[in-house]
Formats: structure tokens, C-alpha cells, sequence
């Protein structure tokens, strides 16, 4: 919801009306941006040194004093119950309106749910992260889809016994998306 964030590139619920709306922010970059991206010599060295362009770009753009939070599943896990419920309305929300942008019936539709990656990987993290704000709206969102007749692969087990046996992680070491191991992994499922 933009209530919550509303950086751009990005389509988030609005509730300017007495409804849920669907809106997209355009996504502008900022002058350093865009003059990192074009700098021979922020490129030579982000290449030489293995850094990735977000860390050089945010380190120029940080808020001083900023505290750090805690996230699980790249969201802050903390959570008041305004957050909770109105997270809960905007899944029931676009449950109901999947099948009707898609054209599809509900049970043509698959979720496939990331696990809480970063914290799998460890029993004393994943410990920690259950309880979370995204632990609690994962099992939300499962709950409503399987009540609505949707299919539904929650990844979080496979990922966890896939390291446990193998020592492979999921994710890029700098970005958080899945790399190759966790799409194959995914596509077994599927």
C-alpha cells in the first residue's frame, strides 16, 4: 500500500477512495544516478572491486541517522496490527481480482511462495524469523488462496532441505532474486 511505501518502478494499492485501487509510480532516476551510469570510472571500479550499483548509487543518497531495521523476506519485520490488517485487506483484495485480470479460473492459477530465504539456511535465524510480518502474511496469503480454490508450492521446504543435503543458497550474493539453483528448484516443483 502507499501507506506503507511508495518509492517508484513499482505498483502498489492505493486507498485514496473507499477501495483498494491499483496504481503504478513511474520510476525517475536521480541526477547522481544517472550520472553514476554514465561515469567510465564508477564503472571501472564497481567491475574490478565485484560492488553492485546500489551500493554506490544509496551511499551517496542515505539519510543521516537513519536506525536500521530488521527485515525478513526483504520487508521489516515488525508489525502493528494496522499493518497486518490492512496487509490482509489488500490480499483479499487482489485474490478477488486475479482471476478476473487474468481471465483465468482460480484453480488455473499456481502460487509459488519463496521461502524466508536468508533465514533458512540457519535453525537459529529461521527460528528468529518465524513470528514475522512475513512469516504471518505468507501463511495468510496460502490461506486464502487454498480457501479459493488456487493451487499453491511453498518453496520454504524444499529450499531448506535442498541446503541441508547440498549447501546450496538461492539467491544471488548481491542481489536477493533467485539465481540459477533456486529457478531449477522451482521449475522441479512446478
Amino acid at each position: 500500500m502507499t501507506k506503507y511505501k511508495n518509492e517508484p518502478g513499482f505498483h502498489y494499492f492505493s486507498d485514496a477512495s473507499d477501495r483498494l485501487e491499483l496504481i503504478r509510480i513511474d520510476y525517475q532516476p536521480t541526477l547522481v544516478k544517472r550520472l553514476f551510469r554514465q561515469s567510465a570510472i564508477v564503472r571501472y571500479t564497481a567491475l574490478n572491486l565485484q560492488l553492485n550499483w546500489q551500493s554506490i548509487e544509496n551511499a551517496f543518497e542515505n539519510d543521516a541517522g537513519k536506525v536500521e531495521e530488521i527485515f525478513v523476506g526483504n520487508t521489516c519485520a515488525d508489525f502493528d496490527e494496522e499493518r497486518i490488517s490492512d496487509s490482509k485487506r489488500v490480499v483479499d483484495t487482489f485474490i478477488y481480482a486475479l482471476p478476473l485480470q487474468t481471465g483465468l479460473e482460480n484453480d488455473k492459477i499456481l502460487f509459488v511462495m519463496d521461502g524466508m530465504r536468508l533465514h533458512i539456511y540457519n535453525p537459529t535465524t529461521l527460528k528468529k524469523a518465524n513470528g514475522s510480518y512475513f512469516d504471518l502474511i505468507r501463511k495468510y496469503i496460502f490461506e486464502v488462496a487454498v480457501n479459493n480454490g488456487y493451487e499453491e508450492i511453498d518453496m520454504q521446504p524444499s529450499f531448506i532441505m535442498k541446503h541441508e543435503s547440498e549447501g546450496i543458497r538461492f539467491e544471488y550474493t548481491s542481489d536477493g532474486h533467485w539465481n540459477e539453483a533456486g529457478h531449477i528448484l522451482v521449475a522441479e516443483k512446478i
